[in-house]
């Protein structure tokens, strides 16, 4: 009997691990001294937004990255673990991130699949009413006329305005 209920829990261990959520296809590179952005499809004009996350990390004392990258599964879900691959391996405090379906970045079509976040490490949480506010009512409305540099540099803005001299201690 023990040993029916020891398989019974094993494959049902196996089964949630299954489960789990898609890795992220992602490369994430080495950190170049002063890099803070990674657009793996060139969506953005990096130094423009680059740029925008220098200001933003200076006024915020946080360290800012930004990502942008292409995935076949493309929800809050792949963007947040997108965004703390980043952040774990160039060891930032917020990333602000994009991931679309192939060619989606630059698609006018109805059912183009794209996702924005906000998300904080473990060093610095970003309140949820402002990863929304960010999200809403900078990124989206940008994003939907495929103005993807202007968004992050908005979004870079909005964030610096609303966690200045960020304490991440």
């Amino acid at each position: 009997m023990r040993r029916g209920v020891a398989w019974f829990v094993g494959g049902l261990m196996f089964l949630i691990a299954a489960c789990g959520e898609p890795a992220v296809d992602l490369a994430v590179p080495e950190r170049a001294e002063g890099q803070r952005l990674f657009d793996e499809v060139g969506a953005l004009d990096e130094g423009t937004v680059s740029g925008a996350l220098d200001d933003a990390a200076a006024v915020s004392g946080l360290d800012v990255v930004g990502l942008v990258f292409e995935d076949d599964d493309v929800s809050a879900g792949q963007a947040d673990r997108g965004g703390r691959e980043l952040l774990d391996a160039w060891g930032g405090d917020v990333v602000l991130v994009a991931v679309a379906a192939p060619g989606d970045f630059t698609s006018d079509d109805e059912d183009r699949e794209r996702f924005f976040g906000v998300y904080g490490s473990d060093r610095f949480e970003i309140p949820r009413s402002l990863r929304e506010d960010i999200i809403d009512n900078y990124m989206t409305p940008l994003a939907a006329e495929n103005a993807w540099t202007e968004g992050f540099q908005a979004a870079a803005e909005a964030l610096a305005d609303q966690v200045e001299g960020a304490d991440t201690s």
